[in-house]
């Protein structure tokens, strides 16, 4: 009997076209884990499974040789488990990582270089990571690989429960639950065109009764415009006050009166790709405590609340400013700062 052509696996392949993205999906769906263990049939069940993997291993191997930059998803229902059955590994075979020679009735090769990521792996195994009910069994035979070149953008895994928690005799009603003994898999990948990135500098330190100049510069790292960038910071009551602004063409800026406190905004509709633009503040210092010593530091927040296209919504870089009345080497503490 021959085992190499592999007939009744179904693979569908398609290259899927998003804004600046492409996808290669292979969707499949294998023969499931009856007599495997059987004594007639299964030589035939693990030799058809094994040729299978094999066959799929291949297949995203030369496509990933041909184009090392191709997105590559495997999905669908393989029948396999995320680990080694013992007769064959079939999603190790097909990730690049089959499990030990020894281990398996019918071990594999590694056939794939690099290797494809699990999206399984992403869910802690206590919480919605069995997504399969048959014949009262909880499993998961549903696998949704990515090549490794995804893995940056790849943002989490969810299960909608429509199925497998629910009493099969939901099967006779018209409603969407247990329509099968198999919830959804969801991958969830993210590509953002813009990568802002905020970094502070400021000269000269922060003394009672002086100017100090404090230079922001907000950065598109990516190949697209952000748009709807924005700036914000704040100068604290009773700390300092403002004096001057400058920003680059394009920014649109609100600030506070001329020795007077309060926030600063800026937005800039359409942040260029690569762009380093620097944005100046200039304050005058009032810090009402003499010879404020370190570590106590006066908390100022900067953030870029980003447009959903960046990874760095919601996470603002901190610095403290520290402010002194007495001369700067005797005293001053440099600012603290908080990374991204």
């Amino acid at each position: 009997m021959k085992i190499a052509v592999v007939s009744t696996v179904l693979t569908l392949v398609s290259a899927m076209n998003l804004p600046a993205q492409c996808f290669t999906l292979a969707s499949l769906g294998t023969p499931s884990l009856d007599s495997i263990d059987d004594a007639t049939a299964g030589a035939r069940v693990r030799a058809k499974r094994k040729a299978q993997a094999d066959f799929l291993a291949g297949l995203v191997q030369l496509r990933q040789i041909a184009n090392p930059g191709e997105h590559i998803v495997v999905l669908g229902d393989l029948n396999a488990f995320p680990f080694s059955d013992g007769y064959v590994d079939s999603v190790g075979i097909i990730r690049g990582l089959p499990a030990p020679f020894n281990s398996t009735v019918l071990p594999g090769a590694d056939l794939v270089n690099p290797d494809l990521a699990d999206a399984l792996d992403s869910i802690p195994r206590r919480r919605n990571a069995i997504p399969t009910c048959f014949d009262g069994n909880s499993q998961t035979l549903d696998q949704i690989l990515y090549s490794s070149n995804l893995q940056n953008s790849f943002a989490g895994l969810d299960h909608p429960r429509i199925n497998a928690d629910f009493p099969e005799v939901l099967r006779n009603h018209a409603g969407p639950k247990r329509l099968s003994d198999h919830d959804p898999a969801i991958a969830y990948f993210r590509f953002p065109a813009a990568d802002l990135g905020l970094s502070i500098s400021y000269a000269p330190a922060s003394v009672t009764g002086e100017t100090t100049v404090y230079s922001y510069t907000v950065t598109n790292s990516m190949n697209q415009a952000a748009s709807q960038a924005v700036f914000s910071t704040s100068i604290p009551a009773g700390l300092a006050v403002f004096s001057s602004f400058s920003a680059p063409p394009g920014w649109s800026c609100t600030t506070p009166a001329a020795g007077s406190a309060g926030a600063i905004s800026c937005t800039d509709p359409s942040l260029a790709a690569r762009a380093n633009d620097v944005l100046t503040v200039s304050v005058i210092v009032a810090c009402p405590v003499p010879n404020l010593p370190p570590p106590s530091r006066i908390p100022h927040l900067l953030s870029v609340p980003c447009p959903s296209i960046s990874p760095r919504c919601g996470r603002p870089t901190t610095r403290w400013w520290t402010c002194i009345s007495a001369t700067r080497p005797a005293t001053h503490h440099a600012p603290g700062f908080n990374a991204w």
